[in-house]
């Protein structure tokens, strides 16, 4: 692989395009060049991060690299030679500052979840002492009073971490993470509650939360959920969506036994 960073970058980039071509011949050639690119993980994270953040508008091959770097993560992250983790601490932190700058940067829905689907791979290998800048992330789109699709998105990141707590941390400290968001949750967990018909992002939103509050409950009882126990529960039967009920009904019961 050659040294020259600028060189490597347009040397990827058009093997990205190309490997989307409808040429059998052309698309082994490409996928050849990117697989000798993917046995040197660290410096091909640096490639594809530049062409994600400075690419934008070559579409394609922009997905196709979203998609490399998404199998780079996964095979690599808690991967070891001997005992020295294959990626690099610089690796693994230009890969989390430069998600999160991504996921901010998303022009689009599609482009969003690429790139939230890439910060969940990280958050189920990652240790979240170690990220705490996501936190921050996770506040911007909880408070995207304008943008379910944001909200939503921000529900997503928070319920992964709420299921990474039950092995991490102890409960002070999960309670203190929930208190950071548990306002916000609840007030949207309200205005929905009082919708008579949702829409899709609506009652994703909503079954999100409802997931969330039941982990919460298995793993501890804030002191917030159980100041609003009665506004969580009071809703239960107000709906005809049966999915939504059935979680109700589950989350219900777990509270309770907690506090029997």
């Amino acid at each position: 692989m050659e040294s020259n960073f600028t060189q490597n970058v347009t040397i990827v980039l058009q093997a990205l395009e190309n490997s989307l071509k409808s040429d059998a011949a052309l698309r082994a050639a490409s996928e050849s060049i990117l697989n000798q690119y993917h046995s040197h993980p660290n410096e091909y994270i640096a490639v594809l991060l530049e062409i994600l953040l400075k690419h934008k508008n070559q579409s394609d091959a922009v997905k196709n690299a979203s998609v490399q770097l998404k199998n780079v993560i996964k095979e690599n992250w808690k991967k070891k030679q001997g005992d020295v983790f294959i990626l690099t601490p610089q690796s693994k932190e230009s890969i989390k500052e430069n998600i999160l700058q991504l996921m901010s940067m998303a022009q689009d829905k599609i482009e969003l979840k690429n790139y939230q689907v890439l910060a969940k791979k990280i958050i189920k290998n990652e240790m979240l002492n170690q990220w705490s800048k996501l936190f921050e992330v996770i506040s911007f789109y909880l408070n995207s009073k304008n943008n379910l699709f944001h909200i939503y998105c921000g529900l997503e990141l928070f319920y992964l971490i709420v299921t990474k707590f039950e092995f991490e941390l102890e409960r002070a400290e999960f309670n203190q993470y929930f208190d950071m968001y548990h306002s916000i949750i609840l007030s949207y967990f309200s205005q929905l509650s009082t919708k008579q018909s949702m829409d899709e992002i609506e009652r994703k939103c909503y079954a999100k939360i409802i997931k969330i509050l039941i982990k919460s409950c298995q793993i501890s009882i804030p002191l917030s959920l159980l100041n609003n126990f009665d506004i969580v529960f009071s809703y239960i039967l107000t709906y005809t969506q049966s999915d939504i009920k059935q979680i109700y009904r589950e989350g219900k019961e777990v509270l309770s036994q907690l506090l029997d």
